[in-house]
């Protein structure tokens, strides 16, 4: 994938990055890359529902954008957090985005159609998110109003039936999350 010519990076975990200079060692990088005739679009990460600022020194300067685990990982005991689930992540991820932005960085909402902690730990004192067309249409929505300026949006999703986040078609509701993004995202 690439934005605005250059090669899309995910830095994962580059927000426990440590080095004494982030901004020379991401200098270097795209130094390196860039003498091999690739040029780089650096996208850094940090965990769901951490402040932007928190590792603002490991990114500023240093990558194009950042972006959060999937807001789908809640504790079941944030209940405000559960019941008002798209509210929180747009007033979230506006934030994100705007200071972000103060900073040069772009802020990429990451959504998924849902998400079972339980598959893997049965005793997950997290929120199962159960598949449901009517909400993941509606985080689709809510990630579309908040995209930068890239319009970039990312899935956690890859195949994951692991904690069921999966898009790819299933017996039980056929090809209905494909559709989903296919409709929310469709270029005109």
């Amino acid at each position: 994938m690439k934005v605005e010519g250059k090669c899309v990076v995910f830095m994962r975990n580059s927000h426990e990055l440590h080095t004494n200079d982030n901004k020379a060692l991401y200098e270097q990088l795209r130094s390196q890359m860039s003498g091999m005739g690739v040029e780089l679009f650096l996208i850094g990460y940090q965990n769901s529902w951490t402040p932007p600022l928190r590792y603002d020194f490991r990114f500023a300067d240093c990558v194009n954008a950042v972006r959060h685990d999937t807001y789908t990982t809640v504790n079941k005991y944030h209940n405000e957090r559960t019941t008002f689930f798209q509210k929180m992540c747009w007033q979230v991820w506006k934030y994100h985005q705007e200071t972000f932005a103060a900073n040069g960085i772009e802020y990429i909402p990451t959504i998924a159609p849902s998400n079972n902690p339980k598959i893997n730990s049965s005793g997950s004192n997290n929120w199962v998110v159960e598949k449901d067309a009517e909400w993941f249409s509606a985080n689709c929505n809510v990630a579309r109003n908040v995209a930068g300026e890239h319009k970039l949006i990312l899935v956690d999703s890859f195949n994951d039936w692991n904690r069921e986040t999966q898009l790819e078609p299933a017996n039980s509701y056929g090809e209905d999350y494909l559709s989903i993004l296919k409709q929310e995202f469709k270029i005109n």
